[in-house]
């Protein structure tokens, strides 16, 4: 049998054995979780660049002496465009504001749709945030003449970041515009994200 004295001693050689492993992993997760919040005291900006699918589904309208039948299919149209975004967190956590237009060229010339919209942000990990939200929407430019037409959108996205500044952005966004002659309008986005 081993004396208790001994006993204490062993385990204290044991214990000092395993300290600094355990020191080393508490700086770690400190290490971590300042590099996280050290994103968030950058000014909350984030900046993205997408390529994106435009699907709108438009009225028909009648021109002189046609009938449209009912149950005729209605036009279609697909495009591809190119966007920037801009998103300033206003409260960490659960409020962001988003900025963004995109640039696309149809049979009748070019678009520039924009929105404004207010965004609640849920973050699953620290490299994974949804968000959703709803605003304002314009398309700015259509058949290249400046005629701004106002309506909704809702908006639906993820980022992904790889790193505590850079990452990748999904967002689906669908469009309400009265004025127009739309029926929906839906963006599908995908591009590159960096916090600043």
């Amino acid at each position: 049998m081993i004396p208790r004295r001994h006993r204490q001693r062993i385990g204290l050689f044991f214990a000092s054995l395993g300290a600094p492993a355990m020191a080393a992993e508490g700086q770690l997760e400190r290490d971590e979780s300042r590099e996280h919040l050290e994103h968030r005291e950058h000014g909350g900006g984030v900046l993205s660049m997408r390529v994106a699918y435009v699907e709108s589904l438009e009225r028909r309208s009648a021109e002189e002496n046609e009938e449209i039948e009912e149950g005729a299919p209605r036009p279609l149209t697909r495009h591809s465009a190119v966007g920037l975004g801009y998103e300033h967190t206003v409260l960490p956590g659960w409020l962001s504001v988003q900025a963004g237009a995109l640039l696309f060229f149809g049979v009748e010339g070019g678009e520039l749709p924009a929105s404004l919209t207010l965004e609640m942000p849920i973050e699953l990990s620290e490299s994974t945030e949804l968000y959703f939200g709803g605003g304002l929407t314009a398309d700015l430019v259509r058949e290249d003449r400046f005629s701004p037409h106002f309506g909704l959108s809702s908006v639906a996205g993820v980022y992904a970041w790889a790193t505590s500044l850079l990452g990748a952005n999904v967002e689906v966004e669908s469009r309400w515009v009265p004025s127009a002659n739309r029926v929906y309008d839906l963006t599908v986005a995908v591009g590159a994200a960096a916090r600043f």
